[in-house]
């Protein structure tokens, strides 16, 4: 059984109502106990998972006699999904319980959330306690869970958080980003997607992603490749980077390369295309780049040297800040403008 947090929320929904008191809470008490205990027998006997329960106690909550027994019952749901590790469906319960009760203050949740938090991995503690801040969503999608908000025009992949990562970190090899989840597209990849994704080595972005941005994949210290649907609308997969559909124009290289050889017919980089590319040791710039934009070396700490060919005309600001082994940029006499802190620069051709 499966409850999206649209569904839960319809479910124990309608106005808002008063948050019941203490003397309301221990006189539901017992009626609670009772409509659960059939359900935590079928634990006990191996029939049901913990997960099955809390749908089934947020499904209770739905038909509750009294305010005091929805929140009960949501509480109750909230326990079980922390102790099945289905803390995104946790985080969607403690939603439903501030949409369906009036005046649920934030150190009662916080008080909900400690109450459980030793059933949590010590390891998994860091991303429990920020998924419950957040409010996150999540959905498993052949074998993989992620985490996403929805937004008007459809679901954006991430959770907004730098230290939270779509996906659990440990998730390695080739990562493909689901078309839809739910019955609903997946509109765009958003910043700190992947952060931290450090054994992922390629990601394949779906058609319906029209949006993808820069910092999606940062901390991906070991990616090699993005993959294109070719049928996505913006974006195409060129020698590995990530293209704008026009193949034109390159939006971002995957933080594991060590060498890239840029084909002809690019002719901008856009800005911050190999921010923080850490390992990336020498770039091979084609004939006919125009402009290179903002930002769009920054933190290369291994980065060595640049040769920009005779095309070149533009370079945006701090397009080379930061780059610690960087010790000449070799820039012709085409270029007409330099704007802000570059690391160092040789006006030689």
């Amino acid at each position: 059984m499966k409850i999206s947090v649209i569904l839960m929320a319809a479910m124990v929904g309608g106005l808002a109502s008063a948050m019941p008191t203490q003397s309301e809470l221990e006189e539901a008490a017992s009626v609670v106990r009772e409509r659960l205990a059939a359900e935590q027998r079928a634990v006990v006997d191996g029939r049901k998972t913990r997960s099955e329960v809390a749908d089934a106690a947020v499904i209770m909550a739905a038909s509750a006699g009294s305010e005091a027994e929805k929140v009960l019952l949501l509480k109750g749901a909230f326990t079980f999904y922390v102790r099945d590790g289905q803390y995104g469906k946790a985080s969607e319960t403690l939603g439903a319980l501030r949409i369906a009760i009036d005046r649920v203050s934030d150190e009662t949740i916080d008080s909900l959330v400690k109450s459980v938090e030793g059933a949590v991995e010590a390891e998994d503690r860091p991303r429990f306690h920020r998924m419950m801040a957040a409010g996150l969503k999540s959905a498993k999608v052949d074998g993989v869970t992620w985490y996403y908000r929805e937004t008007e025009k459809g679901i954006e992949i991430g959770t907004g958080l730098k230290n939270l990562a779509a996906v659990d970190e440990r998730t390695s090899g080739r990562l493909v980003v689901p078309n839809e989840i739910r019955g609903k597209p997946v509109v765009s990849v958003g910043d700190w997607a992947l952060y931290g994704c450090t054994r992922v080595e390629s990601v394949f972005i779906p058609k319906n992603a029209a949006s993808v941005k820069v910092a999606a994949f940062t901390g991906c210290s070991n990616l090699q490749n993005i993959e294109i649907d070719p049928e996505n609308p913006t974006y195409r997969s060129i020698g590995g980077l990530l293209a704008d559909k026009s193949g034109t124009g390159i939006g971002r290289c995957p933080e594991g390369r060590r060498t890239v050889t840029i084909p002809k017919g690019i002719k901008p980089i856009y800005s911050g295309a190999f921010s923080d590319c850490g390992k990336l040791e020498s770039v091979v710039l084609p004939d006919g780049l125009k402009q290179i934009d903002n930002g769009a070396f920054s933190r290369c700490a291994s980065l060595t040297s640049v040769k920009l060919p005779p095309s070149v005309t533009s370079i945006g600001e701090s397009a080379f800040h930061d780059c610690s082994s960087l010790s000449e940029v070799v820039l012709p006499k085409s270029v007409k403008r330099i704007y802000g802190n570059q690391h160092s620069q040789n006006n030689s051709v």
